[in-house]
């Protein structure tokens, strides 16, 4: 496939899901319009290069040939985070509570598109929903789990 054809596509897609701008609750109800929305654009769509079907009938019989993955991609970004002296790491403008025993001390910040995660030494010491928006804390008790 050409480098014009991929692009072309991309914004196809990018100006049917993300024009205009809209809002949702959480990342789940931002999933599950994706997910609606990319099988409506599929079923009404013929395929780019088989125009007998649609996009969505030429995946209903591609999906047949397609490799089940055994486990879940674990996809984060870390980063470094100081724990500061009231048990709060930053990230992308919010803090997140952790564990007391890694005050002072540098943890690494897994960010999830759903959730933070911190660890330090090698042990958990903080799981959170992941908050976007501008300086929001969280710091509701029982969000630590220990293992």
């Amino acid at each position: 496939m050409e480098k014009g054809q991929v692009e072309n596509q991309v914004r196809f897609i990018r100006n049917r899901l993300f024009v205009p701008r809209l809002k949702f609750a959480d990342i789940d109800e931002l999933n599950q319009w994706l997910k609606d929305r990319c099988r409506t654009l599929a079923a009404g769509h013929k395929h780019p290069e088989f125009k007998d079907k649609t996009v969505a009938e030429y995946f209903a019989e591609e999906q047949k040939h397609l490799v089940v993955v055994s486990s879940p991609f674990d996809g984060y970004k870390e980063a470094p985070a100081r724990v500061t002296t009231t048990a709060l790491v930053a990230y992308d403008n919010n803090r997140y509570s952790v564990n007391a025993i890694a005050v002072g001390r540098t943890a690494m910040v897994r960010a999830y598109a759903d959730r933070i995660i911190v660890v330090h030494d090698g042990n958990v010491i903080g799981v959170h929903r992941r908050e976007f928006g501008v300086t929001r804390s969280s710091t509701m008790p029982g969000t630590i789990l220990r293992f």
